[in-house]
């Protein structure tokens, strides 16, 4: 707001008619002048970020994608559920030098229910049939045998226990919590860069301003000159040095305004996931929000800020896949010892209708239990995987150490940052007072004959740069504080955001 009301001085004191140097510079074009005004607020810019932002959008996907790996990895309890039927026949020699001929008729049918639990055990429900029809020369006869009963196989060793069989599941949990923890990182950023984006487009329109009062402030004075040669007072060397100046700050123009369009449409890409929708809008910032200078105390509770960063949140829980991984690693390098048990009811008749009746009589019950071992020579492919476990989980686990001291050096660096800035706009402020004051004394001494045109433009410049300085101390110490939140974690906390998880499929 300083700067404001010191061009405001500016132009009170200076005389605003126009000029011949006037016309050199090109006014605005009819398509900025046609231009629709669009307002907005900083709360404004986020708003339309997180409903438009193109990076935001695509990376809300990968939360729906880690909720639909842990769907996946639940399946591996699903029941599964199998029919089978065959049927054949033939016929056959009874002997070599015989033509006698025999024939023969085959069926099965088999239904199973199978499942998985917990423990890794592997139930199956079967009922199966079969039965064959033999015609030769001297005799006909048919036998059909049925059974239903429960198998079961279960690991002792390898593939033993909730920790192998979830640990997919489980990796896929953990896989869902980064996953939102990264989306969250990606919103943060977006979220920093929007008002990133705002505040340098405040500094462009205001630097704009700034140079158009310098550009005026030369024409007045090429005016006054003017006036001055053709009384005799000044030389036409003063008529050339204060066009050339002109001409210089009419360049300076120029750029100030192309560096506000490219501000403008920079915030237009953050905002936006239309960008050809708004080219014909022009975006007028209504936030000018006021400078803290007031010292900020250090920040003492470091576990504080890592535990609001997300991106630390998703290193943990990719420490935690690690090393649910190695548990599963580990376990599969032991032998394959399974116990298998079966007890059912068996039945047998001339058709298929009476085998599968006699199974309800429960007569013939039929059982077995065993072991069954099974293990590979020298085992590489399982040693391998344990090792390649082991390995990544103490690379991550230094990853994490890693990112907890960057972490604290990054928050260590924003806060110095803040406050060397609320210094540098202190500093600035002071140094665009005295160099206004210059000017002023300046001006006053070429009205009075005891200064030159040279050394006037060299105080206008002056003035110029030092509020160009002070625009960017403001800038700098208004986006320090935004890095600031960022590196602590608390941005959406700052600006009152929520971020709505929507709840993972198949829960």
């Amino acid at each position: 707001m300083a700067a404001l009301v010191s061009l405001g001085s500016f132009l009170a004191l200076t005389d605003l008619a126009a000029s011949p140097a006037d016309a050199d510079l090109p006014p605005p074009t009819k398509a900025d002048t046609a231009e629709r005004e669009l307002p907005l607020t900083v709360q404004d810019c986020l708003s339309r970020a997180l409903l438009k932002n193109l990076d935001i959008s695509i990376q809300r996907i990968s939360p729906q994608v880690a909720a639909a790996q842990t769907l996946s990895a639940r399946g591996i309890f699903d029941p599964t559920v199998q029919v089978q039927t065959q049927y054949g026949s033939g016929n056959y020699q009874i002997a070599a030098n015989s033509i006698v001929a025999s024939s023969s008729e085959t069926s099965s049918y088999q239904l199973s229910v199978n499942q998985l639990t917990a423990l890794g055990t592997q139930l199956s429900l079967n009922m199966n049939s079969s039965g064959s029809v033999n015609n030769d020369f001297y005799y006909s006869y048919a036998e059909y045998s049925s059974f239903s009963g429960l198998n079961l196989t279960q690991p002792l060793l390898k593939g033993f226990g909730t920790n192998i069989t979830e640990a997919q599941i489980r990796i896929s949990r953990h896989g869902e919590a980064s996953a939102d923890a990264e989306f969250q990182v990606q919103v943060e950023q977006i979220i920093s860069n929007v008002v990133t984006a705002y505040y340098e487009m405040i500094y462009a329109l205001d630097s704009l301003t700034t140079q158009e009062t310098s550009l005026t402030l030369a024409q007045k004075l090429l005016d006054d000159n003017r006036i001055r040669v053709r009384i005799g007072t000044m030389t036409p060397l003063d008529i050339s040095q204060s066009t050339a100046e002109v001409a210089s700050r009419q360049d300076a123009v120029l750029q100030a305004r192309q560096t506000v369009r490219e501000q403008e449409n920079a915030l237009k890409r953050l905002i936006s996931d239309d960008f050809a929708s708004m080219v014909g809008q022009k975006i007028v910032p209504t936030d000018r929000p006021a400078e803290d200078l007031t010292s900020r105390p250090p920040l003492t509770d470091m576990a504080a800020a890592l535990a609001n960063r997300p991106d630390y949140r998703e290193a943990i829980e990719q420490a935690e896949q690690r090393k649910i991984q190695l548990v599963f690693s580990q376990n599969q390098v032991l032998p394959q010892l399974n116990l298998n048990a079966s007890y059912g009811y068996g039945g047998i008749g001339t058709n298929l209708n009476n085998s599968i009746s006699n199974l309800t009589t429960a007569d013939f019950p039929q059982w077995y239990v065993g072991l069954s071992v099974q293990m590979p020579f020298g085992n590489r492919e399982a040693i391998g995987q344990r090792d390649t476990a082991r390995l990544q989980k103490a690379e991550t686990l230094l990853e994490l150490k890693k990112l907890e001291q960057d972490i604290l050096v990054q928050v260590n660096n924003a806060a110095n940052r803040v406050k060397t800035n609320q210094e540098r706009v202190g500093i600035s402020r002071t140094a665009t007072e005295y160099a206004k004051d210059a000017l002023t004394a300046e001006q006053e001494k070429l009205g009075a004959g005891t200064s030159t045109t040279y050394t006037v433009l060299q105080m206008q410049r002056d003035v110029t740069q030092a509020e160009t300085n002070e625009l960017r101390a403001v800038a700098d110490l208004r986006e320090s504080e935004v890095e600031l939140f960022r590196v602590e974690g608390i941005t959406l906390k700052v600006y009152h955001i929520v971020l709505d998880h929507s709840p993972s499929p198949g829960k």
